[in-house]
């Protein structure tokens, strides 16, 4: 499976790569700023640690991308986890050359300052609060669309995705939303399509290959694995044209001369040294991928559990100890500074909704108290920006 634009539209394939959508609900996104100083060759690696920084899952267990706009120091970046993909049963076209998000079909410059824009494209409704002058969209909004959608079900989706939305209290919000043709292409002016809004159709041609904003590096660890495949079988290419070329090299030298034996053999193993060099560091990568990979494979839910409880926990009680047992419980041992916040925390974890029992055992010392806190839950939500901020905020 390919989930990369790891190379410029060519001619010679251009008739053969098709464009794909990602559904904008199952991303998200982020703009950051990029230092004024930072060259554009340093740009891949300032947003692999950005997106460390800040993402919920592991690097090496997401799809992901970033668009530069250099001029105004911005960095849009948008992922999507391996899991979610395969939950929604998204199946890739291998050889789609370009995939990324469909909520970026409709990203055209606007006229007032601030607009909000309405996108529906791969099943999913987007909002994105674009400003004038700015081509990245300054935040992005997607809910999911039911599968046989009517026009009620668009409006209340964008709805949604505008109340989401932040920082639109003085944005011109744009009527109704864009949807996005077939992606179509010329030998003129390579891929493009349409979106239309009512009457209103605009034709986009994105540059693939420019150094601006559409720049993108969607990865997975499938596709690097898969390079690296080809990379080792290229050196065990080279290693057996090296060979062959010695063996030459060892029978030219026999026939021409005996004293230039003893000089031909510290070349030849000086260059046998060097490939089983690159060998060693050949293998050695390919062991890191296929960790990383088992790595990924690994459910979520417990972190994703960890992270909901965390939320509530007050800074007087600490965690030493965290560890899961199936895939609804999560057993813990800390201390606190007393016994008191402890029970406080455990009738707030019984009053959550997706938590079925909540049962401690606890100890009192001079200096504190130790517990053993075992929580059983009875969903695992993923919640939004606005609900991890009321939870975290409860007293």
């Amino acid at each position: 499976m390919k989930l990369a634009a790891l190379s410029p539209e060519t001619a010679e394939v251009a008739e053969h790569t098709p464009i794909q959508w990602i559904p904008g609900h199952l991303c998200f996104a982020q703009l950051a700023e990029l230092p004024p100083e930072l060259p554009p060759e340093e740009y891949a690696a300032f947003a692999e640690l950005t997106l460390e920084g800040s993402s919920p899952f592991p690097v090496e267990q997401l799809c992901w991308g970033y668009w530069t706009d250099a001029e105004r120091h911005q960095l849009l970046l948008v992922a999507v986890p391996r899991f979610r993909l395969e939950q929604a049963g998204l199946k890739l076209d291998e050889k789609a050359a370009h995939v990324f998000p469909g909520f970026l079909t409709a990203v055209t410059r606007v006229e007032a300052p601030v607009v909000v824009r309405f996108v529906e494209a791969s099943g999913s409704m987007t909002a994105l609060r674009l400003e004038k002058g700015k081509p990245l969209p300054q935040a992005v909004r997607s809910v999911p669309l039911p599968e046989e959608a009517d026009e009620t079900a668009y409006a209340f989706a964008r709805e949604q995705a505008l109340r989401a939305l932040p920082g639109v209290a003085d944005a011109q919000v744009e009527e109704g939303y864009w949807t996005v043709g077939l992606v179509t292409h010329s030998k003129d002016r390579g891929w493009h399509w349409t979106i239309r809004h009512g009457d209103d159709q605009q034709v986009v041609y994105p540059q693939w290959g420019a150094a601006d904003w559409w720049t993108l590096d969607l990865r997975d660890a499938e596709a690097k694995t898969r390079l690296q495949r080809e990379q080792r079988f290229a050196g065990y290419l080279t290693i057996a044209a090296l060979a062959a070329a010695g063996t030459f090299i060892l029978l030219l030298l026999l026939q021409l001369a005996l004293f230039g034996l003893s000089a031909w053999n510290g070349a030849r193993a000086a260059k046998e040294a060097e490939q089983m060099a690159r060998v060693d560091t050949i293998t050695q990568q390919q062991l890191l991928t296929e960790r990383l990979q088992s790595s990924s494979r690994a459910g979520l839910r417990p972190f994703r559990m960890l992270e909901l409880i965390n939320m509530v926990r007050p800074p007087e009680v600490y965690f030493e100890r965290v560890t899961s047992n199936g895939l609804d419980t999560i057993e813990i041992t800390g201390k606190a500074t007393a016994v008191g916040p402890v029970n406080n925390y455990v009738d707030l974890l019984r009053e959550l909704p997706f938590i079925t029992t909540a049962t401690v055992e606890q100890t009192s010392e001079t200096r504190g108290a130790e517990y053993r806190l075992k929580v059983t839950f009875s969903d695992v939500p993923n919640l939004a920006d606005e609900q991890r901020s009321a939870l975290a905020s409860q007293p």
